[in-house]
């Protein structure tokens, strides 16, 4: 499968599919044991492993780097779960022919001056192993382990490092395009990391404001409530009947005396729908007559005591009367 990529000599993030992010490396380049020329500029990248008939050993590595700084641009909360390097080749004429791909956590060099003889270290440990067949076609080796200790390690650039496993007693290089290359602009080197969006299980939170738990003197007042997230769909149920569509906060009217029931309902964007917890009230406008207070009556002044005040008015009179009489005499 050919990934069609119109591209400048510049790097490129670029959305392949809803799932994957592709970007161009940002130095390319090979390196030769038996030269001390730079090959950063050329326009393919050469792997090489013989050895002649004097018992003379040559190798020739490509180096890739890819910046790391798109990572940030995923949908939040992407998990990496993948991450290859591809590579087209031109002609490989050595059906079987292995080549590994390896790690470096040594990003500094540039392919204006890398050579053999001032490469970083490279991790000896291969990533992935690829068997070559004797045919041009894009090749594929899985890097995820390397993309994610660099991310761990806080970098934002990768190097990798592709070398021939199998020794040869043929001087052919296996050439593949470079992101140099002005002819197959199609077939450049790519990374490509491959990440899921987990999908969100949790429903909403929803916390009932007003009603609250208690007896209430009118048959009206807000639904009020809060919601964690947003909402796709929000509603109401009163006394377990069918739910009732609703936007947001809105007044309940009308309703009939005595105990009542409400839940609210919430669903997100993932369908996933939340229960705001029962809340139980009353309504009660009137008071029944039999919780009337009955009007108190004053208590009657008894006519026993008027009467005996009566006559102790008349006795005390008569008193005085007598005590009067007897000092005029």
């Amino acid at each position: 499968m050919f990934t069609i990529i119109l591209v400048t000599l510049a790097p490129l993030v670029k959305a392949q599919k809803s799932d994957e992010w592709g970007v161009l490396p940002i130095a390319d380049t090979y390196t030769d044991s038996s030269s001390n020329t730079p090959h950063g500029s050329e326009g393919t990248l050469e792997i090489k492993n013989f050895t002649n008939i004097l018992d003379q050993r040559r190798i020739e590595l490509v180096w890739l780097k890819f910046s790391l700084g798109f990572l940030p641009s995923l949908p939040k909360d992407s998990v990496i779960t993948g991450a290859t390097i591809q590579l087209y080749c031109l002609d490989a004429i050595h059906p079987g022919y292995t080549i590994s791909a390896h790690s470096s956590q040594n990003n500094s060099w540039e392919e204006s001056s890398l050579i053999y003889s001032n490469m970083p270290h490279y991790n000896a440990t291969p990533l992935d192993t690829v068997s070559f067949e004797n045919k041009a076609k894009w090749y594929y080796w899985n890097v995820l382990d390397a993309v994610l200790q660099s991310v761990n390690n806080g970098s934002n650039l990768f190097t990798v490092v592709l070398q021939g496993d199998t020794v040869l007693e043929d001087i052919v290089p296996i050439e593949f395009i470079s992101r140099e290359n002005t002819i197959f602009i199609w077939a450049k080197p790519l990374l490509t990391i491959y990440y899921t969006i987990p999908k969100d299980t949790t429903p909403p939170t929803i916390s009932i404001v007003s009603p609250e738990n208690k007896t209430y003197i009118i048959n009206y007042f807000s639904l009020t409530f809060a919601v964690s997230e947003s909402t796709s769909w929000m509603g109401y149920s009163l006394d377990a009947q069918a739910n009732v569509t609703i936007t947001g906060n809105t007044t309940l009217i009308g309703l009939s005396e005595g105990s009542h029931s409400l839940r609210v309902y919430a669903k997100d964007a993932e369908g996933n729908t939340g229960t705001s917890e029962t809340i139980y009230f009353s309504v009660k406008t009137q008071q029944s007559e039999t919780q009337r207070p009955e009007p108190q009556q004053s208590e009657p002044f008894q006519t026993i005591w008027i009467v005996a005040i009566v006559i102790i008015a008349i006795g005390v009179a008569i008193t005085f009367g007598v005590v009067l009489y007897e000092r005029k005499k």
